[in-house]
């Protein structure tokens, strides 16, 4: 059992890489906004700044439980109710 469920893991692997690249993509694009349509993420300097590091928390939060393979915490999706709000 422990080698069928070994193997299986291993095959999850383009998952993981698959996980990760969406997530590493979506960072990306999260900045592209930022610099491309600041006003998007708020009226001034500080309430841009603060959204985006909040939104680039869920990205990594996201991207890492994805990677590990695991489910994610309640308080991830707390966090990512809010920011849609």
């Amino acid at each position: 059992m422990a080698l069928l469920l070994g193997f299986h893991r291993g095959l999850k692997v383009a998952e993981h890489f698959k996980a990760f690249r969406h997530g590493e993509s979506e960072f990306y694009d999260t900045y592209r906004r930022l610099l491309d349509s600041p006003e998007i993420f708020g009226p001034d300097e500080d309430s841009q700044l603060k959204r985006y590091f909040e939104e680039v928390e869920i990205i990594r939060r996201f991207v890492r439980n994805a990677e590990t393979d695991s489910l994610p915490m309640v308080e991830d999706m707390h966090v990512n109710s809010v920011v849609k709000k």
